[in-house]
């Protein structure tokens, strides 16, 4: 979220937007403008950084997006399971709640 605040949304147009950072280059990314395709009526929003298909975790472009559109909600397909609270439900128990057997 923080990051998204370096960034000047501008629409191109349609549904899509660029993303240039303002006042020099950004952790990561450095002076790289960034086009995201919105489409507000689907709740679906796609990003050149790809890093919520990498990650999981949607990016800093696609937030600042959705504030300029005025979306207060992140949609629910944008909030995996591996973030929640029931994470383990999903993934299975990883042993980490185990107390280590002493020798």
């Amino acid at each position: 979220m923080q990051e998204s605040m370096s960034y000047e949304c501008r629409h191109m147009g349609g549904y899509e937007f660029d993303l240039a950072p303002i006042g020099g280059p950004i952790p990561f990314y450095g002076t790289w403008v960034c086009k995201v395709h919105e489409n507000y009526n689907n709740n679906v929003y796609t990003c050149e950084c790809c890093k919520f298909d990498r990650d999981g975790m949607i990016c800093c472009h696609i937030l600042k997006v959705m504030k300029e559109v005025r979306v207060y909600d992140i949609p629910e397909t944008y909030i995996l399971k591996r973030w929640t609270w029931d994470a383990a439900a999903v993934l299975g128990e990883t042993g980490g709640s185990e107390k280590p057997k002493l020798r």
